[in-house]
């Protein structure tokens, strides 16, 4: 089917069903049985969905924030690997995830379902976690709540028909993101652990870099992106400390919220820099940091 609708009109991007990487023994959506070599030459994109759900005690499947390492979203990892191996220069699209939540007006009755409030921060966390994955393109499901009470019923943006499509505090944190970082690129991760997530951006597309835990911001990042990798529930705070690069000055905080759709965020005030040492203080709530850089300008006369 992919070399017939290839030879048809080889201007249009064929994108092959949503497989997954993480279990070859589920020989009926395994990428490794799906996407043979005849089917690879063509194919643009490598396809995939990914929610994160984990089994508490009792077996029954639980939403969960992304970065815990029992759940579910981290079958992005072996789909990523699997296409570096087999098909590197084609693009990975994720064109499904998202939570389940209640909010606006409607209730949520799946035992995925997580609330408001976490399905918006979850969702910020999430998206700069694919963004880290190299994902060209990731799709929310979906945008507007379903008039059912089953899984999938309550991922929306906003609610259902039914009470008019209002806005979820989902929907706000996210124009709040594409608000300040929409037009940025993943620039390298500065800090990816238990004491803290920490990625930089940039205003220009370039190679990505992956230091192990520095802590070092690289030259050229615009912004960074921190966050403790815990559950909503979680009041954590910690305290980290940054090494900047030089001619870098911070311009703003903004702390992610998500605690109404009309107020996602609020300014971030819990960092203090002297010289190129940046302290910050974080939370479940991920902070965007904007970067302003001095020039080193010649010294003349």
């Amino acid at each position: 089917m992919s070399s017939g609708i290839r030879s048809i009109d080889s201007t249009l991007i064929v994108a092959p069903a949503a497989f997954q990487a993480d279990s070859k023994y589920e020989t009926s959506n395994y990428i490794g049985t799906r996407v043979l070599q005849d089917v690879a030459i063509n194919i643009d994109v490598i396809n995939g969905h990914t929610y994160s759900f984990i089994n508490d005690l009792n077996g029954v499947r639980r939403g969960t924030y992304p970065e815990n390492k029992l759940s579910s979203f981290n079958s992005i990892k072996p789909l990523v690997r699997w296409r570096d191996a087999n098909t590197p220069n084609k693009q990975l699209w994720i064109t499904e995830w998202g939570w389940d939540a209640d909010g606006a007006g409607e209730d949520c009755d799946a035992t995925e379902c997580v609330t408001e409030h976490a399905q918006a921060v979850y969702a910020f966390r999430g998206l700069m976690i694919l963004s880290r994955s190299n994902v060209a393109r990731a799709t929310w499901y979906f945008y507007a709540n379903s008039d059912c009470s089953t899984l999938f019923c309550r991922s929306g943006l906003t609610s259902s028909q039914t009470t008019h499509f209002q806005r979820k505090t989902v929907f706000g944190v996210l124009e709040e993101v594409l608000e300040l970082v929409g037009n940025s690129y993943f620039f390298g991760v500065v800090q990816e652990s238990y004491s803290g997530y920490v990625y930089a951006l940039t205003n220009s597309k370039t190679q990505p870099v992956f230091p192990t835990d520095t802590q070092a911001v690289p030259g050229n990042t615009s912004h960074i992106v921190a966050w403790l990798p815990v559950d909503i529930n979680d009041p954590k705070e910690q305290r980290i400390i940054l090494q900047l690069s030089s001619g870098m000055h911070v311009q703003k905080g903004i702390r992610f919220t998500g605690q109404s759709v009309d107020h996602p965020t609020e300014v971030f005030h819990s960092y203090s820099q002297n010289g190129h040492m940046l302290t910050l203080t974080i939370s479940r709530h991920p902070v965007i940091v904007e970067f302003s850089h001095a020039q080193n300008l010649p010294i003349v006369g």
